[in-house]
């Protein structure tokens, strides 16, 4: 995430009131997409979503990179709104179900510590990320590594015994 402002002014040259309208779009995106993939997991299990997920999300990247054009980005980053709470709500889903019952307080902390960690230390790597490669090969490096994230739920499959749905009368 603290890449994408960089690359978009710096490299993109956008303005204040482009990234007002970049950042609407991506959080309007995630309102729909939140409601969109909760009912994916409700019918098709978090399993499903999170193979199909994973694999969209490092689309963004690899589109913004290589369509350096700041309307078409905007789409982008609709379409990325729609798609990222699949990966958030489906991972979270898989984590739960896989935790052994007594240990899941720690393994959730351990997940949100790693969350954590990571947002902090990837505002500090990304400057000089960025001055060394640049930021455009940084994005599509960025997408190479999501895509390679859902290529290992593929290789190496999260199996969980779907629960059937009762409905309340």
């Amino acid at each position: 995430m603290p890449l994408q402002p960089i690359y978009f002014v710096r490299t993109l040259g956008a303005s204040n009131a482009w990234l007002g309208l970049w950042l609407g779009l991506v959080s309007g995106g995630t309102i729909l997409g939140n409601l969109l993939w909760t009912r994916q997991i409700d019918r098709r299990g978090a399993t499903w979503a999170l193979l199909r997920a994973t694999a969209l999300s490092s689309a963004y990247y690899f589109l913004i990179g290589a369509f350096p054009n700041l309307m078409l980005i905007l789409l982008f980053s609709l379409l990325a709104g729609l798609i990222n709470p699949g990966v958030e709500l489906s991972h979270l889903n898989v984590l739960f179900e896989v935790c052994p019952a007594e240990r899941r307080a720690t393994y959730m902390g351990a997940y949100v510590t790693a969350m954590n960690v990571g947002a902090f230390l990837a505002p500090l790597a990304v400057a000089p990320l960025t001055s060394l490669i640049g930021a455009q090969a940084l994005v599509l490096t960025l997408g190479a590594l999501r895509l390679l994230g859902a290529a290992l739920f593929v290789l190496n499959p999260v199996r969980i015994a779907r629960q059937p749905v009762t409905k309340v009368a």
